[in-house]
């Protein structure tokens, strides 16, 4: 039992201790997400561009003024991508952390306990692991409209998927545990997830600038490659981080 509430920093300090206390373990679990999804994105991005680039600069149409309502098409291809972008993030961060509750359980219990382990202990959790972020992200977008409720639902939530991972428990007694333990210090947790959520998007957004500007200076080809190595990098500490 700790003595005291935990406070931002020594959370966000130990975050990062967890994953430097045993760096493999944390990053192999990342890895067995976010690698499979990453390469694939990083696919489908690079064939996109790469396949139709050329094709793009030597069509007349590339120059030509936009038609009446296709700005409006870019907005609205916009936001969906940006909506999908986070919802894929969200699924992978939910993923790594049940496993990783368990791995953490069983760190403080003096055991050891491998990605692979961790991802079958939680067993048939997974599957209310999956209910349940469809029906709090379902609850997030009705209470997005409101702003606040939206707000509210997604600190009360917030720990979702490592109380239904460690407690074994169904959705929605999973969602009500966490509305629980987050009620009692509702302000704090509201500052951790943002904080956490401005580390996380700090790191992803400006880690890949460094090896790009590199690609850049020099004159290399293969931009869009190091972008994709780059992010997949970041990723793999971020969202465990998260």
């Amino acid at each position: 039992m700790f003595a005291r509430p935990l406070t931002l920093a020594d959370l966000l300090d130990g975050a990062f201790g967890v994953i430097k206390a045993r760096p493999r373990a944390v990053i192999g679990m990342a890895a067995l997400f976010v690698l499979p999804f990453g390469l694939l994105i990083a696919v489908v991005d690079l064939g996109a561009l790469g396949g139709d680039s050329l094709g793009v600069l030597f069509d007349p149409a590339t120059y030509e003024a936009p038609e009446p309502g296709a700005e409006q098409q870019d907005v609205g291809g916009d936001l969906t991508g940006t909506i999908v972008g986070a919802l894929a993030q969200s699924a992978l961060v939910t993923a790594i952390a049940a496993p990783l509750a368990r791995m953490v359980e069983a760190w403080y219990l003096r055991r050891e306990m491998t990605p692979i382990e961790a991802i079958r202990a939680v067993g048939v959790g997974w599957l209310s692991i999956a209910a349940a972020f469809v029906v709090v992200h379902a609850v997030q977008v009705v209470g997005t409209l409101l702003v606040v409720p939206g707000l509210a639902a997604m600190v009360l939530f917030s720990v979702t998927a490592p109380v239904i991972s460690v407690e074994r428990l169904g959705p929605l007694a999973g969602m009500r545990r966490s509305a629980r333990l987050v009620r009692r210090r509702f302000f704090p947790v509201l500052w951790i997830c943002l904080a956490t959520a401005l580390v996380s998007s700090l790191l992803t957004a400006l880690v890949p600038l460094l090896p790009v500007a590199a690609v850049e200076l020099v004159g290399a080809p293969g931009r869009d490659i190091v972008v994709a190595i780059a992010t997949i990098a970041v990723s793999l500490v971020a969202l465990p981080f998260v």
